[in-house]
C-alpha cells in the first residue's frame, strides 16, 4: 500500500489530513488543488488557494461540473477558467488556469487540481483515481469527527444557555411578584452578574427633570466608588451619541474601545464605563476594560427608561451574541417591572397626596375670613408639598389680577410679579383670558412665560371658579424640567376646586354678615353692628390710651315731613342724609342708622374739640343741602367723648342720648355735648 494512501487512511485529525494532502501534492507534482466532499447541507472542502489553510464546511452549493468538460467516467477537464470561484468570499479556484477535475464513482468527492511538471497521462490519471477512495475515506472520517465534536459543543452550549435562561426565568417570576423599586433593581444587577458572568453591572435610569441618566443600582463595585458614580449624572445626549446604528447588535449597542479612539469619543468612556484601576486588557480574551455594552430598557410605549451596562467578564471571554440575546430577553421583563414599580410608586404617592389634600380641605372649612383662609392655604401647601411655590391670584375691585397670598417667594419678587400681571399676558394671564388650566413642563420652552429663563421651571395654573364665574387663579411653580408631573396636575386641580368652594363660602359669609349688619334703607351699618363695634373701639382706645367720640343726631320735625309728603318721601330724605353723612366723615369713621331718623357716628381717636368741629360741619352741610323734593331740613346733634364723659359703653350711650335730648329741648338745630 502506497505511503500516501496509508497517510490518508490513518488521519486522526485535520492536521494529519492536510499533511496527507501535502504529500499527495508532492508525489504527483500538483501545483494547486481544490478538494470537496458532499455533505447533507453543502460540502466540506480544502483549497490551497485559501489564505487560511484549513478544512471548512459551507452550505453554499456550486455545480463544478457545469464549468468542466467530461472526458470519460470520473475524469473531466477545465480549460482556462474565466473567473475566480469563491466560497465564503474566499478564492478556491483561481481564474486563468487549466484544471483536471476527478470524482469518485458516486460523485461525492471532487478533486480539482493544476498539473505541474510532467504531462498528465493515462498512467498518472489511473494512479490518482486509485487514491481517491482513500482520500474520500480520510476526509469523511475527519468531517464526522468534527461534526460530532461540534454537536457536542452545541449540546453543552445549549445546556449552559438553558441553565442561564432557567435562572433568569425564575428571577423574572420574582421580578413580577414585587412592586418594591429597590428590590427590583437589586434582582436585576445580581441576576445579570450571576447568570451571565459579568462581575460589574450598572443600572442607570432616565431622569426627565434634567435630561440625564442617573445611576441607581450596581453589583461588583464598592459603595465608595458607586456613591461617586451616582453624583456624576450622564447627559442623555452622551448616551444617544453611543446608540448609533453602526454600534447596534440587535436592540443593544456594543462599542469597542478601538472604535472610541477612531471616533474621538475617548472622553465618553469615563462618563459611561467605570474602568477599575486593577483591570488590565491582557486579562481578557476578547474584551477590553474600555469596551462598552449598552442594553437599553424601553417602556411599553418604546420610550427609553434607562440602560444596563456590564463589565469585567468572569471567564475572561464574552460571547456577545449569546449574552445580548439573553440580556435583552431579561431586560424586557426588567423594564416592565421597573415601569410597573414606578407606576405603583406614583399611585401610592398620589394616594398620600390625596390624603394631604383632604386634610388641607378639612381645615380650610374652619376659616370664614378670606385673608385667614388664603394665609392658611399657602402655609399648608408649603408644609405638605415643600417643592411647590404657590401663589393665589384674585381679581381686585378694579377687575385686575392681584396676588393675594403666596409661599416659596420673596416679598420683593411678588411685588415685581404683581406689576407684570395682566390679562392675556404670561401663563397666568393666558389662563385668566381662556379660563382653561395649563400644565407647562418646561417654562423656558413656552412662549407665554414671562419670568426667568435661566432657571428651568415647571408650572401649573388652574382657574378658581364659583357659581358666579371665575374669581382668580391658583398658580404652582417648581424648579426643574418635569418637576411637576400628571399627578401634580391632578392634585393642583383638586386643590383649586376645594379652594374655590372655600373662597365662595367666605364671600357668602361676608355677604350674610354684611346683610345682618346693614340697614336695608340707607346701606349704612345697623344698631346690632353698632354695639359690637363700639365695644371693640372702646377696648382699643383704652389699650392705646387714645380718645373716642360718638355723635348722635336726628332730623328736626321729621314727623311733619312724613305728614306733609308721605312716608316714602320721608324714607328718601333719611337715605339722602345717610349718604351725606357717609361722604362727610373721615375714612375710618363709622355711620350707623339707629332707627327712624336717628343716626350714630363713631369717631375713633377723636377728642372733644375735633368732634365738635365735625358736628358743626355736618350741621352746616345739612342746612345747605336740598333733599328729596327740594326739602330743607336741620339736625340736632349730641356728642360724647371717652374718657372725658365715661369709660363704659352704657355710660357713653346714656350721656350721648341725654346730650341729643338737651339739644332738641334747647330749640333744635344745634350741637350739645
Amino acid at each position: 500500500m502506497k505511503p500516501v494512501v496509508i497517510k490518508f487512511l490513518t488521519s486522526e485529525n485535520e492536521n494529519d489530513f492536510i499533511d496527507a494532502v501535502n504529500l499527495f501534492i508532492k508525489e504527483f507534482y500538483i501545483k494547486n488543488l481544490f478538494l470537496s466532499l458532499k455533505t447533507q447541507n453543502g460540502f466540506y472542502f480544502y483549497s490551497t488557494f485559501k489564505k487560511e489553510k484549513n478544512l471548512s464546511e459551507t452550505k453554499e452549493l456550486y455545480d463544478f461540473k457545469r464549468i468542466a468538460i467530461e472526458e470519460k467516467e470520473q475524469v473531466n477537464r477545465i480549460d482556462s477558467l474565466l473567473y475566480d470561484i469563491r466560497v465564503k468570499d474566499e478564492i478556491v479556484l483561481q481564474s486563468g488556469n487549466h484544471y483536471i477535475f476527478l470524482t469518485d464513482k458516486q460523485e461525492d468527492l471532487f478533486l480539482i487540481f493544476q498539473n505541474e511538471g510532467e504531462i498528465y497521462d493515462e498512467r498518472k490519471n489511473s494512479d490518482i483515481l486509485e487514491i481517491i477512495p482513500s482520500i474520500k475515506n480520510g476526509l469523511t472520517k475527519i468531517y464526522l469527527q468534527q461534526k460530532l465534536s461540534s454537536e457536542k459543543d452545541i449540546e453543552e452550549k445549549i445546556a449552559t444557555v438553558n441553565k442561564k435562561l432557567y435562572t433568569l426565568q425564575q428571577l423574572t417570576i420574582l421580578l413580577q411578584s414585587t412592586f418594591d423599586f429597590e428590590k427590583i433593581l437589586d434582582i436585576i444587577t445580581k441576576a445579570i452578574s450571576s447568570s451571565l458572568g459579568f462581575s460589574v453591572v450598572l443600572v442607570s435610569l432616565y431622569n426627565e427633570n434634567d435630561d440625564s441618566m442617573e445611576r441607581v443600582a450596581q453589583n461588583g463595585l464598592s459603595e465608595k466608588v458607586f456613591e461617586k458614580l451616582k453624583k456624576q449624572r450622564v447627559p442623555f445626549s452622551t448616551i444617544k451619541n453611543l446608540m448609533q446604528e453602526r454600534f447596534r447588535i440587535s436592540k443593544s449597542f456594543y462599542i469597542n474601545h478601538q472604535d472610541m479612539n477612531i471616533s474621538n469619543m475617548e472622553k465618553t468612556i469615563d462618563k459611561i464605563a467605570y474602568v477599575l484601576p486593577e483591570e488590565k486588557p491582557e486579562e481578557y480574551i476578547n474584551w477590553h476594560p474600555e469596551d462598552i455594552l449598552i442594553i437599553p430598557l424601553y417602556s411599553k410605549e418604546n420610550k427609553i427608561l434607562g440602560i444596563i451596562t456590564v463589565d469585567k467578564p468572569i471567564n475572561r471571554y464574552v460571547n456577545l451574541k449569546e449574552s445580548i440575546e439573553i440580556l435583552e430577553s431579561f431586560a424586557q421583563t426588567a423594564a416592565i417591572s421597573l415601569e410597573n414599580a414606578k407606576l405603583f410608586s406614583k399611585m401610592e404617592q398620589l394616594i398620600k397626596n390625596l390624603e394631604k389634600v383632604s386634610t388641607i380641605s378639612a381645615l380650610m372649612n374652619s376659616h370664614i375670613q378670606l385673608e385667614d383662609l388664603l394665609s392658611h392655604f399657602v402655609k399648608s401647601i408649603k408644609e405638605n408639598f415643600p417643592h411647590y411655590n404657590t401663589s393665589i391670584i384674585l381679581y381686585n375691585q378694579f377687575n385686575e389680577l392681584e396676588i393675594k397670598a403666596y409661599s416659596g417667594y420673596t416679598d420683593k419678587y411678588i411685588e415685581r410679579v404683581n406689576e407684570m400681571l395682566k390679562m392675556g399676558e404670561g401663563i397666568v394671564g393666558w389662563v385668566a383670558e381662556h379660563k382653561t388650566p395649563v400644565h407647562v413642563k418646561d417654562t423656558r420652552s413656552d412662549p407665554r412665560f414671562v419670568g426667568r429663563l435661566d432657571v428651568p421651571m415647571s408650572e401649573i395654573a388652574v382657574p378658581l371658579e364659583i357659581s358666579s364665574g371665575m374669581i382668580g387663579i391658583l398658580d404652582i411653580e417648581s424648579e426643574g424640567v418635569n418637576s411637576l408631573d400628571e399627578n401634580d396636575f391632578r392634585i393642583v386641580t383638586i386643590l383649586a376646586s376645594h379652594l374655590s368652594v372655600s373662597i365662595d363660602n367666605t364671600f357668602k359669609y361676608e355677604e350674610t354678615k354684611r346683610i345682618a349688619n346693614t340697614d336695608p334703607l340707607t346701606n349704612t351699618y345697623n344698631y346690632r353692628f353698632f354695639i359690637d363695634k363700639l365695644k371693640e373701639e372702646l377696648e382699643r382706645s383704652k389699650k392705646l390710651s387714645i380718645p373716642l367720640s360718638i355723635l348722635m343726631l336726628d332730623i328736626d320735625y321729621f314727623k311733619e315731613i312724613n305728614d306733609n309728603y308721605g312716608h316714602m318721601v320721608g324714607d328718601m330724605v333719611i337715605k339722602d342724609l345717610a349718604q351725606l353723612l357717609s361722604k362727610t366723615v373721615r375714612k375710618g369713621d363709622i355711620v350707623i342708622r339707629y332707627g327712624g331718623d336717628e343716626f350714630f357716628i363713631i369717631l375713633p381717636g377723636t377728642g372733644k374739640q375735633f368732634t365738635h368741629s365735625i358736628a358743626e360741619k355736618i350741621n352746616k352741610l345739612v342746612k345747605k343741602t336740598n333733599f328729596t323734593n327740594g326739602i330743607k331740613i336741620t339736625v340736632s346733634v349730641g356728642t360724647v367723648t371717652y374718657p372725658d364723659d365715661g369709660d363704659s359703653v352704657e355710660t357713653l350711650l346714656k350721656w350721648v342720648d341725654d346730650a341729643l335730648y338737651d339739644a332738641k329741648r334747647k330749640g333744635r338745630d344745634r350741637i350739645n355735648g
